[in-house]
């Protein structure tokens, strides 16, 4: 919405004040308030179309515009009979206008009634009743229900293969959604197949301008782009941008939209520049067209800054996503989905920025909010779930980090399959996490052994020297410790001279202390151990020497495993 605009008015009224870009009509034809496209409206009555798409570009309204005019369209009907034609139209227009608004679980709930009405009234293959069911699937899927909403889309597609043929545009428009829910459950071959089968066909059939041909192509790049073939994405979000942009103009919302999908896309094939332009130049245009507060707004500011973060510019990147949530929480509520979308694209910034606490922090209010607010086996639940996890790992507290990946595996396993790429994912994450928390628990019992063998040693040189004595039996044992019983290994002592100082005993505790520290404390004791072994009177046996190899690989890998920070990204 625009106020104050002194150069533009409302091409009904011819008024000024709050104006908004509903549709694709260009110039001074773009502007319009809100109020008098509804006063237009009714004049058309019962027409319930101009209530979704404007009668002058033959498009779809957008924006503040669809989601004012639905509700509008919605508080004339919903008093009528469920079963009245001109409320199921309605329905249909108010619950696209929910799912706009990412209002998912109350779109469903109108699909799901005015599905049950069409198939009383129409039947289950009436083409009403079949864009309803597809509808349906849509926004299941947003929710997260993307088996139900797959089977969905199966069967309505395979229903209007029959009644209606292999070519019309509403078969064509399911196969995408399909694809769309197979894609979302991680099968980007068989989604990239299918978009590419249905991009040509609705080439050929529609036209390669039509609406439903560009999604079909932006969807598709999508697909190639999740599959790293990133260079192919880039092209045709490219090609897609260049068609909007001639046949629907420079600042209409898709166009704007097509520009972040390429910008997107050069990201992740590591062109940051181009990117980050791009991303500039389309949020400075929807702030002046569309506003600071619009959902297309607020999500260029989140792309910019995710584009900024690829680059490394994590401070502005940073400062970017707190604008971005602090307007998702002031507009829709701390419990809205875009709201903790932005508090975790927040955390991922701080995390790879090193900002381990802060992006904890963030992690677990957005984790325990969609716990709360989608349930615990919701599929962002568990993604945050599992980078929580690992900002957990990386800051050592392996313990919790291993604990909450075990539980998202076994739930992803059992809800998105084992081949799912969040489950594997989540699969690889777990075994990173296990590994460290074995080596820094091995560390640990390291440095209880190499106390343990200093109290001895101490104690042996103070003179106690009786024959009979052993260096093992003047230490309890450890509960937990890494030595065999407590005791000290065999393999590290040779025949002992009458006179022997027991320097080799001496080797252990310095041993264990340098995997406590650096790397060079390490080579120290290693260069020292044959030296103190070998020491006045020990004589080696030939296999103790395999033994001490061995023993020093052990100890240098426990080393390696502890020392070397592990990041993996959420």
């Amino acid at each position: 919405v625009l106020g104050g605009m002194s150069e533009a008015e409302c091409r009904i009224c011819l008024g000024p004040g709050d104006l908004l870009r509903a549709c694709a009509c260009r110039g001074s034809q773009g502007w319009v308030h809100l109020d008098c496209l509804a006063v237009a409206a009714v004049h058309r009555w019962p027409d319930t179309e101009v209530w979704a798409t404007c009668p002058t570009c033959e498009q779809q309204y957008v924006g503040f515009a669809a989601s004012g005019l639905a509700r509008e369209l919605w508080a004339r009907v919903e008093e009528l009979d469920a079963d009245t034609h001109t409320r199921l139209k309605a329905a249909g227009i108010y619950a696209s206008a929910l799912y706009a608004e990412e209002n998912f679980i109350a779109a469903v709930q109108i699909y799901q009634e005015t599905l049950a009405v069409q198939r009383d009234v129409l039947g289950d293959e009436h083409p009403d009743t079949l864009s309803t069911a597809n509808n349906l699937a849509i926004a299941l899927n947003a929710e997260g229900r993307h088996l139900e909403a797959a089977q969905i889309h199966r069967e309505t597609l395979d229903t209007q293969r029959r009644v209606l043929g292999e070519e019309h545009p509403h078969t064509l428009m399911s196969a995408t959604c399909l694809a769309t829910a197979l894609s979302v459950q991680g099968e980007y071959t068989e989604a990239a197949r299918i978009y590419a089968e249905t991009w040509h066909t609705q080439c050929a059939v529609l036209g390669p301008e039509h609406p439903n041909t560009l999604i079909s192509a932006t969807c598709l790049a999508h697909a190639l782009n999740a599959q790293g073939r990133c260079e192919e994405a880039a092209h045709m979000h490219r090609e897609t941008w260049a068609t909007r942009h001639r046949v629907l103009g420079r600042e209409h919302p898709r166009t704007l939209r097509s520009a972040n999908n390429l910008a997107i896309a050069l990201t992740s094939a590591g062109k940051y520049a181009e990117a980050v332009q791009i991303h500039r130049s389309t949020l400075s245009t929807q702030r002046e067209v569309l506003s600071e507060d619009h959902p297309d707004t607020l999500a260029s500011v989140t792309c910019l800054a995710n584009a900024l973060s690829a680059q490394g510019q994590y401070v502005e990147a940073s400062q970017l996503h707190r604008h971005a949530l602090h307007h998702h929480q002031r507009i829709l509520g701390a419990d809205h989905p875009e709201s903790i979308a932005s508090a975790n694209n927040l955390a991922v910034t701080l995390s790879a920025e090193g900002s381990y606490d802060e992006a904890a922090r963030v992690y677990r209010h957005t984790f325990a909010t969609q716990r709360r607010v989608l349930g615990d086996e919701h599929p962002d639940t568990l993604s945050s779930a599992s980078r929580l996890a690992t900002v957990l790992s990386v800051q050592g507290n392996f313990s919790e980090a291993v604990q909450i990946h075990s539980v998202t595996l076994a739930t992803q396993r059992r809800i998105l399959g084992d081949e799912h790429p969040d489950t594997l994912a989540s699969a690889e994450k777990l075994r990173s996490a296990s590994v460290l928390a074995n080596a820094l628990e091995t560390l640990g019992r390291c440095v209880e052994a190499a106390e343990v063998f200093r109290e001895a040693l101490a104690e042996h040189r103070r003179g106690l020297r009786d024959d009979k004595f052993a260096v093992e039996d003047a230490a309890p044992r450890p509960a937990g410790s890494v030595l065999s019983n407590g005791r000290v290994p065999f393999f590290f002592f040779g025949s002992r001279g009458q006179d022997s100082s027991n320097h080799g005993t001496a080797a252990m505790p310095l041993l264990l202390d340098a995997t406590a520290g650096d790397k060079a404390d390490l080579v120290g004791a290693l260069a020292a151990m044959p030296h103190l072994c070998a020491f006045e009177g020990y004589r080696w046996h030939w296999w103790a020497g395999s033994w001490i190899v061995f023993a020093i690989v052990v100890v240098a890998a426990v080393f390696v495993a502890a020392n070397e920070r592990v990041v993996i990204d959420g």
